[in-house]
């Protein structure tokens, strides 16, 4: 069905790009469960006369022209520019840690028409270690956005406690990660949906300032969760992770 309004969509618009698509439908859709995307219903239910229209009157507001990550000693650095913009409005600035969760993190205002290079830049002062994922969300004026494609940074280790080098082995089975400088404390080790319910719990004594951790998962259905870890005093460190079955 999504092919067949695909096709009906560029029947009207020949010129329509894979990203313009892909945004179109998801703007064309009937929102399905809890608000917004999910991973039950995704985007929700597409409509072939929204999405036929929505082809029809599709105008970008900005034409990007490149999109860039790198990390810096106070987080991450986003840069981008444009090449013009039409009645643009802000760019959102999104985040995932998996790849496919994303979630806005901050927001910079657009000149709204020019026709010549503009560059803009975003920090994420997040100091988390691991790999990152950014893309934008470009609104117009009226209220209508677009995605760009997604760039990766990773975030080098610094200094001081959290938890690093995650991955699952072979079958999906085992969580295997590094507990950083928590050495001497006995560490609280949780899993978390994203509604907050704990789904595994268990304790582990820290013997070294990089200890290997593994976790007996099996019975995690596909999804995003959280693992937590807490220590006695301060400590109190979180990561998404993903499961993919």
């Amino acid at each position: 069905m999504v092919s067949g309004i695909g096709a009906l969509m560029l029947s009207v618009r020949p010129t329509l790009t894979y990203l313009e698509t892909i945004n179109i439908m998801r703007n064309s859709t009937t929102d399905l469960g809890a608000t917004g995307y999910d991973n039950i219903f995704g985007y929700g239910l597409l409509r072939a006369d929204l999405a036929v229209t929505n082809a029809i009157n599709a105008t970008l507001p900005v034409e990007l022209l490149h999109l860039s990550a790198s990390p810096e000693m106070d987080g991450i650095r986003v840069n981008w520019a444009t090449a013009t913009e039409l009645n643009s409005s802000f760019f959102g600035v999104e985040r995932s840690y998996d790849g496919s969760l994303f979630e806005g993190i901050g927001q910079v205002a657009s000149v709204g028409n020019s026709q010549q290079t503009l560059n803009y830049s975003f920090l994420d002062e997040s100091r988390q270690f691991g790999p990152r994922y950014f893309r934008l969300k470009m609104v117009d004026q009226d209220g209508t956005f677009a995605y760009s494609y997604v760039v990766q940074a990773t975030m080098p280790w610094l200094t001081g406690s959290g938890i690093t080098g995650s991955y699952w082995d072979q079958d999906a089975q085992n969580l295997s990660f590094n507990l950083m400088e928590l050495n001497g404390k006995k560490a609280d080790l949780m899993v978390l949906d994203l509604s907050g319910r704990t789904l595994y719990r268990s304790t582990a004594d820290v013997q070294s300032p990089q200890q290997q951790i593994s976790l007996h998962l099996p019975g995690l259905a596909s999804g995003a969760y959280i693992l937590m870890v807490n220590t006695p005093g301060t400590e109190r460190l979180h990561q998404k992770f993903a499961v993919v079955r």
